[in-house]
């Protein structure tokens, strides 16, 4: 085992001595069938990690070619310590520091695929990539990256600074072309500036769901949130026309994200 594998590993023990099972987990998860050994330069041999990634996700039932395409376009290994980069095409969470951690690919996979088949009743399939979306949690912009080569405009806030800081520096390409805007702000209740949105992601788990962004998306648009105290759901709520005053709600399968906090971290 080499010097950054031992780093890798210590930081993995440290940051997450429970493995939580289920798929949606903020968890770093590395099954027996992820053990494989990465290159130690993923930024070389990124192509074949990327492939076999993809196929991965393939056999955990991802088909949505737009949501493959854009997991294989984005460099995932650009998004984490340098520590972990050996890592960063395996189907795991990974920490990105401040308690934290850069979305696991299948869970990224499946909830854009959930929201674009939800989207997909209302909009052509022209449409459905020139969609404007919100995420609530941008992290160290992955998801965000993922996102904008899923859909035509994405605004992303993060509640801590630090984090807030290295997006915009890991996402300085997306944000040049126009399409991307992240901002340092507590998304908790949304983000009216650019209101209203196709879809809302949340990126940590709500008690309730929160009903009253409903006039922050147009119709048909979809709010995706993890709920639950204790058991969590994946819920997807659809707003089915402008006299709505609630959600139309989807459960989907038992997730378990770490919940939402409110308030600014400025350091």
């Amino acid at each position: 085992m080499g010097a950054k594998d031992k780093i890798s590993r210590a930081i993995l023990a440290k940051e997450n001595p429970t493995l939580l099972p289920r798929w949606g987990a903020r968890a770093l998860i590395e099954p027996e069938a992820e053990k494989e050994k990465s290159s130690s330069n993923p930024g070389l041999a990124s192509h074949t990690l990327r492939k076999k990634l993809i196929g991965r996700l393939k056999k955990r039932g991802i088909v949505d070619e737009i949501v493959i395409d854009a997991i294989g376009s984005v460099a995932r290994h650009q998004f984490v310590d340098s520590a972990l980069a050996s890592m960063a095409y395996e189907d795991v969470a990974l920490p990105i520091g401040f308690g934290q951690t850069i979305s696991q690919p299948f869970v990224v996979a499946k909830t854009i695929s959930i929201v674009r088949e939800l989207l997909s009743k209302t909009r052509s399939r022209e449409e459905l990539v020139q969609q404007n979306i919100l995420e609530v949690g941008c992290g160290s912009g992955y998801q965000a990256s993922i996102l904008l080569e899923c859909f035509g405009s994405v605004t992303s806030v993060e509640r801590i600074y630090p984090l807030y800081k290295k997006a915009l520096q890991n996402c300085d390409q997306y944000i040049g072309q126009g399409k991307l805007q992240i901002n340092f702000f507590d998304g908790k209740c949304g983000f009216t500036d650019g209101a209203p949105y196709d879809a809302i992601f949340f990126s940590a788990s709500l008690e309730k769901f929160p009903n009253q962004l409903i006039n922050q998306v147009k119709d048909g648009g979809v709010v995706l949130s993890p709920t639950g105290k204790g058991l969590q759901y994946l819920l997807a709520g659809t707003k089915e026309s402008s006299s709505c005053s609630s959600f139309s709600i989807s459960r989907y399968d038992v997730v378990s994200y770490v919940p939402i906090l409110e308030g600014l971290e400025r350091s």
